[in-house]
């Protein structure tokens, strides 16, 4: 009986690998002694799988090379995973597929550290996804938590969720040029910037600038930031659209130098309900019909 049982679980588990269903059965990842150096080539085959990734839970990884996501309704599971990033792109970033970002992704429960000056923690393409409680440390000049990218073909990054995600700079270390979110866009087209996307909740914490928003429509809710250079920065120089119609609701802000800075090509953005301490600046506005209450 024990032989026959034995026989009939081979079977099924032979079924379940031949029939696709790898997000069940994930490779071994080890932790890197001191040894090694690189987890980057185990960790971008898991990801290429795409489906639903587990990664294994409570364990730390060294990468030099940026991890790609390439597939729609790709999930990641974090599991309160480290990543230890020592290149000088981004982490994690997205890979076109038939000319697209991928879309309806998930990246959830995981923590970035990042080593090198001019590197990203995460490096958002994808739209109609989500990312949640993930957190950025930056330990070097000129890093960017999480860059919003905008698409010159108009595919990202749209109608996404941020949910209770962190950013933790170094700016009282004497690290400079620090950016918790920054929204950026390809030079040949810079309307084309991150729209219609929603922040619920998170932190950034000592960094120069909190958040950089451009695009439009976007909303910024609940959201702390401490001990920043500037808290909220709206603009798009290079726009003839402008950073229009963005909102920054309820946020709270504590010793940060300003609040709220408004580029001179920001339109009718809104700050509104901000709970504040220690800001000696609450408003700088050289844009046209912005609002701050």
């Amino acid at each position: 009986m024990k032989n026959l049982f034995l026989i009939i679980s081979i079977v099924l588990l032979g079924t379940i690998s031949s029939s696709g269903y790898h997000k069940f059965l994930n490779p071994k990842i080890r932790h890197l002694s001191n040894n090694q150096t690189d987890d980057s080539d185990a960790l971008q085959a898991l990801l290429d799988k795409g489906g639903v990734i587990n990664l294994p839970a409570g364990r730390s990884f060294t990468t030099a090379k940026t991890l790609y996501l390439k597939n729609n309704s790709e999930i990641v599971n974090g599991n309160m995973c480290i990543i230890t990033y020592s290149g000088t792109d981004a982490a994690i970033d997205f890979q076109r597929t038939n000319k697209n970002f991928p879309v309806r992704n998930t990246i959830s429960d995981l923590t970035i550290i990042v080593q090198s000056p001019n590197a990203v923690g995460i490096r958002w393409k994808s739209s109609y996804s989500s990312l949640k409680n993930c957190s950025i440390a930056l330990k070097s000049s000129n890093q960017i938590g999480f860059e919003l990218c905008g698409d010159v073909s108009g595919t990202g990054s749209y109608y996404n969720l941020f949910e209770n995600c962190f950013v933790q700079g170094s700016r009282q270390l004497g690290k400079t040029n620090q950016y918790g979110w920054k929204f950026t866009y390809d030079a040949t087209f810079p309307s084309r910037c991150a729209n219609a996307d929603l922040w619920i909740g998170g932190r950034v914490g000592q960094c120069d600038v909190g958040m950089y928003i451009n695009g439009s429509g976007n909303e910024v809710n609940h959201v702390a930031a401490e001990g920043c250079g500037i808290a909220f920065y709206f603009d798009n120089p290079d726009s003839k659209a402008g950073c229009v119609s963005n909102k920054v609701i309820m946020p709270y802000i504590e010793k940060c130098s300003t609040a709220f800075k408004y580029g001179s090509n920001s339109i009718a953005n809104i700050a509104t309900s901000p709970y504040m301490t220690g800001v000696p600046s609450i408003k700088e506005d050289v844009g046209k019909n912005n609002v701050s209450n």
